[in-house]
């Protein structure tokens, strides 16, 4: 009788593990390419993302390898001194001007 329950389980989870095959290998290329440009942007993938949706934390799947929780709370975004929030197009532009003595006419 054991057997036969463990063949059912292999039965029923066959699907599970050969899930990965019946994907075409485009959408495949194109999931590893999404995963490449999150991870560069953000330092996390896709699945990442949606995890820390999900959870309602900052959650990165690496962090096991690191012997780091894979879930943390979000860092707390900076407070400007004024109290204010950061604003870039409030900011003034400073861009370095050359004059004639760092270029070095006189």
């Amino acid at each position: 009788m054991r057997s036969r329950s463990v063949l059912a389980i292999l039965a029923m989870s066959a699907p599970l593990l050969v899930g990965g095959c019946i994907i075409p290998p485009a959408l495949t290329i194109a999931s590893y390419a999404v995963d490449g440009v999150s991870y560069v942007a953000s330092g996390k993938s896709v699945e990442d993302h949606a995890l820390s949706m999900v959870a309602g934390q900052d959650c990165a799947l690496h962090r096991v390898l690191q012997d780091k929780e894979i879930c943390s709370d979000y860092a707390p975004e900076p407070v400007l001194a004024d109290g204010g929030e950061s604003n870039a197009a409030d900011a003034p532009a400073t861009f370095p001007v050359a004059t004639a003595e760092l270029v070095g006419a006189h």
